[in-house]
């Protein structure tokens, strides 16, 4: 209108008149703001303002642009942004962490649910396909997972036991430093009906050592009654590890050369006959390759050792190319005082702490 006053000017401000009190918040307050500059402005002032902007050159990027592409931001992308400079970490502040659990923030969770919830959890993140996360009246969680080389692929099924369908059901994720995590698939279904189940599709790639699982969030709402549970994505260091096959002789001279770069815990089991039948196979499930030291006569009967590479992508932000982190177990089980001592060496104190809070984990659930 400004541009042809004579022929469109009344037409557009009896359009503007007639949407200043419109039920749309954002046409009422453009309508306001253009049928006001008209009658307040003096004429040149209304042309500047509504004069066309610049193209924008084509030889050049826009910041948000060059901004976003660095940061590799996407709508559906959860990213960490951990420094570059690793001696930012508080190793030991990560360390005494303990790959603690967040289930005890879940709201209407009681100590019976909080146990199998970590029993679940313990199964999940050994070598298995499928795993059950959570399960009560209501809601039952699923997962199916498969991990080569630092990426892997996670599917998690979402199914609803009610009587009543799940309403506003939303999922969160938590963004943890050393890893990336995608959503390939968004959760199409927001109300979730009785007896159904929705899926969601996860790509994951590590790129540096981490101690801390990734949570996720689950919130709906189910007959007039919100519900909210905190669950830990069975997502660990191991989860990318490859097994290393060793001589006895080439782990001793590999763990000599890392005498300083050890962890150590010692752990009292109810049986330290049924924690030496069960070790290997807790080992094998989290991707470590058993030594064999039948033919070494300087290892003990009661010494168990297993070696694993866990293999992390290339981090471009902190400009880290691919590599893989070699870790070591010696473990010496005590029969007789029915307890083990549980030594990790690592290339990475981040590896070393991981590895040595899940095989701790692990062998407190498997020998109770």
């Amino acid at each position: 209108s400004n541009l042809y006053p004579e022929e469109l000017g009344e037409i557009v401000g009896e359009v503007m008149d007639a949407f200043r009190d419109s039920t749309c918040l954002e046409l009422q307050q453009r309508a306001c703001e253009y049928f006001a500059m008209t009658k307040v402005l003096p004429k040149d002032k209304v042309d500047y303002i509504l004069e066309a902007m610049p193209r924008f050159p084509e030889d050049r990027v826009s910041a948000v642009v060059r901004r976003l592409q660095s940061k590799k931001i996407g709508k559906n992308i959860l990213r960490n942004r951990k420094s570059s400079d690793d001696s930012c970490v508080d190793i030991e502040e990560e360390n005494e962490r303990e790959y603690a659990t967040s289930d005890k923030m879940a709201k209407g969770v009681d100590a019976e649910l909080l146990r199998k919830m970590k029993s679940w959890f313990i199964v999940s993140i050994r070598d298995s396909p499928k795993a059950l996360l959570f399960e009560n009246s209501l809601l039952q969680v699923g997962v199916q997972k498969q991990f080569s080389n630092f990426q892997g692929q996670i599917v998690l099924f979402y199914g609803n036991k009610a009587g009543h369908s799940f309403d506003n059901f939303e999922v969160w994720y938590s963004n943890t430093p050393g890893l990336e995590i995608n959503q390939l698939e968004e959760i199409k279904c927001e109300n979730i009906g009785s007896k159904t189940q929705c899926k969601q599709r996860l790509s994951v790639k590590c790129t540096s050592p981490f101690i801390q699982p990734p949570t996720f969030k689950i919130s709906f709402n189910c007959n007039g009654q919100k519900y909210m549970y905190d669950l830990r994505l069975p997502v660990v260091a191991t989860s990318f590890a490859q097994p290393l096959t060793l001589k006895a002789s080439d782990f001793s001279d590999k763990w000599n050369k890392m005498n300083d770069r050890e962890e150590q815990t010692i752990l009292q089991v109810a049986s330290g006959a049924i924690l030496k039948k069960e070790f290997p196979t807790l080992t094998q499930g989290l991707r470590f390759a058993l030594v064999d030291c039948e033919n070494s006569d300087k290892m003990e009967n009661d010494v168990i050792l297993a070696a694993a590479a866990i293999r992390v992508g290339a981090n471009e932000e902190a400009k880290r190319p691919e590599a893989a982190i070699g870790c070591l177990i010696r473990v010496e089980i005590d029969s007789a005082q029915n307890r083990c001592v549980l030594s990790v060496r690592g290339m990475h104190p981040l590896a070393t702490g991981a590895v040595k809070n899940l095989f701790k984990e692990q062998v407190a659930a498997t020998v109770a």
